[in-house]
């Protein structure tokens, strides 16, 4: 049963420390090759909508905050939290864990509210990094939100973060990145315009959301099936070679530690004045 959404919103205002952020992002990811964004008048301005992207790099959530001047309100893995400095870092600016693997109500609970609220939902549909030409099956918790809401979903194919900072890579390279976004759909679109007898509503809006992210890529990627070895294929597979497309430099590493350093001192100050 669909969760009852509010006919009007109240003003999306971004907060101090998320503005301050993503200012310092846009400031140094022209550093590490910059981005190209193309599709962009595909997010609604205003009003409860999912962002939905591919996931192949930990670089991928600032590099999303540069397709839309909105703030993301990110669904990021709860490992991440225990980090002395990146967690609090990404719990000041509105991010909330999910425990992957399982059934997090809680989480699911927090991601309805946000977008109750009118706000901005980042998730990845794929639930973790997939390897360069697939994508991991879509999780069934994103179906969930998307179907409960029924809030307009905006696919995102983002190529190039994985060059950037390939998987399991421990510096980062200076490469171009590409986010093409597609056109909002909603889960009740999705199952009247493909509809399946044979899948579950859940399985029908992932695989739609995946293929539309499929689409969107400008190289052919393999949409991997739902298996019991499917996490060979993704971040928890052996370790990749460090790509050649990527230009490496001394200086990328730095600079971006410099700017996290930055960030976490404005977002410290302007919490302090609050």
């Amino acid at each position: 049963m669909a969760s009852k959404m509010p006919e009007t919103f109240p003003p999306d205002v971004s907060s101090r420390a998320y503005r301050i952020a993503r200012t310092v992002v846009q400031i140094v990811l022209p550093f590490l090759g910059g981005i190209t964004v193309i599709g962009a008048e595909n997010i609604p301005e205003s009003g409860p909508v999912i962002l939905a992207p591919n996931h192949r790099a930990y670089m991928d959530p600032p590099y999303l905050s540069m397709v839309t001047k909105r703030q993301l309100r990110m669904m990021a893995k709860e490992e991440l939290f225990a980090y002395p400095v990146l967690g609090p870092l990404i719990k000041a600016l509105d991010a909330f864990p999910v425990k992957r693997g399982a059934a997090d109500r809680g989480a699911i609970r927090h991601a309805m509210d946000e977008l109750k609220a009118g706000h901005v939902l980042g998730i990845f549909p794929e639930g973790k990094r997939a390897n360069p030409g697939t994508l991991e099956p879509a999780e069934k918790g994103f179906a969930l939100i998307a179907r409960q809401t029924g809030v307009p979903i905006v696919p995102i194919a983002l190529e190039g973060t994985d060059r950037v900072h390939p998987m399991h890579a421990k510096r980062l390279f200076r490469a171009r990145v590409t986010a093409t976004i597609g056109k909002p759909m909603t889960a009740a679109q999705m199952l009247k315009e493909f509809p399946d007898p044979s899948k579950d509503a859940l399985t029908i809006i992932g695989e739609t959301t995946t293929k539309a992210i499929a689409a969107l890529m400008t190289k052919p990627v393999r949409i991997l099936e739902v298996s019991s070895d499917a996490e060979d294929t993704s971040e928890d597979a052996s370790k990749e070679q460090e790509p050649q497309t990527g230009h490496k430099n001394k200086w990328v590493q730095p600079l971006t530690l410099g700017a996290v350093a930055v960030i976490i001192l404005l977002v410290a100050r302007s919490k302090r004045r609050r």
